[in-house]
């Protein structure tokens, strides 16, 4: 399995300090990917976003073929997916998930 690719996160300045998290309609019942977002050692991200180090990184992100939800993708530390998921239905209750039997 290949890791998501990221959109670039670093400019001439530096890199920018973890990533924007988009949040939609918590009423969605639309279906979620939950994926591990791999860290180099120095705790940046393929697309130059820097996390640090510590518990392993996942992204959340709904998919909408309308308005339904709007935007929803978000980072956040967690020990397993079992657990991501277990957050993101306290945000969004009705969500579903691909490849999961959560």
């Amino acid at each position: 399995m290949s890791a998501v690719k990221l959109s670039k996160a670093y400019s001439i300045y530096g890199a920018s300090m973890g990533r924007r998290a988009y949040h939609g309609n918590t009423e969605t019942t639309a279906r979620f990917s939950v994926t591990y977002v791999p860290l180099d050692n120095g705790g940046y991200d393929n697309g130059g976003a820097y996390w640090g180090t510590g518990e392993r990184l996942w992204r959340a992100f709904a998919e909408c073929a309308d308005s339904e939800c709007g935007q929803i993708e978000f980072f956040m530390r967690a020990r397993s997916r079992q657990d991501v998921i277990a957050e993101v239905r306290k945000q969004y209750p009705q969500a579903r998930f691909f490849n999961s039997k959560a």
